[in-house]
């Protein structure tokens, strides 16, 4: 299967910001992945205007975009609901017998 090396750069990028505990600065995130410059700067545009990922208030300095967070929030949300049927089918099972 051929990959699209903007894509795995793209998942990267938004892998790397989303394992940070702070914002990132660009020459990090350029270290980091050793992706062209330009190329980086297309990728963080990109992400920015689709809400992945935002500038901070420190110029050159990103962090996750509220879609993420979104996206995020909401795997928790569904992955607590499924633990939490289960728990109530185990009880339910549990006072029928």
């Amino acid at each position: 299967m051929e990959r699209s090396t903007a894509i795995d750069r793209a998942f990267d990028v938004i892998e790397l910001i989303a394992a940070s505990q702070a914002d990132l600065p660009f020459s990090l995130i350029l270290e980091e992945l050793d992706i062209p410059r330009q190329s980086l700067v297309r990728i963080l545009n990109t992400l920015c205007d689709r809400g992945v990922i935002d500038r901070t208030n420190r110029r050159g300095f990103y962090k996750l975009g509220m879609i993420t967070h979104k996206t995020i929030e909401l795997k928790d949300k569904q992955r607590i609901g499924k633990m939490a049927m289960e728990a109530a089918r185990k009880i339910s099972k549990k006072s029928v017998e």
